[in-house]
């Protein structure tokens, strides 16, 4: 297995388990979400439903990256760019000093502190993220991943002739 198709993986398992451990409380990250400080908290549930669902879709994109069914460029992009949201999101919250008890990166069932540590943590993935992007072919799988030819598809076609 090559790099790439292991971080496609990573991404897939992360984002996923991320997206239901929110979705299994999704009151309680509506809290986390608030707790931030940075929408007005009437909003606060359409944000969270918006993570779980950008995150759950990804992890499905990802995952049909590693069949062939989909292009893994754009959803590696896509994955960089949701984590330099989140890098964004969390530098602004530590700047402004905030006490966040939860950083809600699993929900509530893996609460951690919003600290330096989260940030980066998030770096790491935003690296990480772009040498994915950057190594992941445009379309479909990389020459790596392409199923072994048989004998009959290596053969040229003969012209018939008249």
């Amino acid at each position: 297995m090559n790099i790439v198709k292991a971080l496609r993986i990573f991404f897939t398992l992360l984002l996923a388990t991320a997206a239901i451990g929110k979705l299994l409380d999704i009151q309680g990250f509506y809290a986390i979400v608030a707790n931030y400080d940075l929408l007005p908290r009437p909003i606060a549930p359409i944000v969270a439903w918006m993570l779980v669902f950008g995150e759950f879709s990804l992890a499905v994109w990802l995952g049909a990256t590693l069949t062939g069914r989909a292009k893994p460029r754009r959803a590696a992009l896509c994955v960089v760019l949701l984590h330099l949201v989140y890098f964004v999101w969390i530098t602004i919250a530590l700047a402004r000093g905030l006490n966040i008890s939860n950083c809600g990166c699993f929900g509530i069932y893996w609460p951690r502190p919003l600290s330096q540590a989260t940030l980066f943590e998030d770096a790491a993935l935003i690296a990480l993220a772009v040498f994915m992007l950057f190594r992941s072919p445009l379309n479909g799988l990389t020459t790596a991943e392409q199923p072994p030819q048989t004998q009959l598809q290596k053969q040229p076609q003969k012209q018939p002739q008249h």
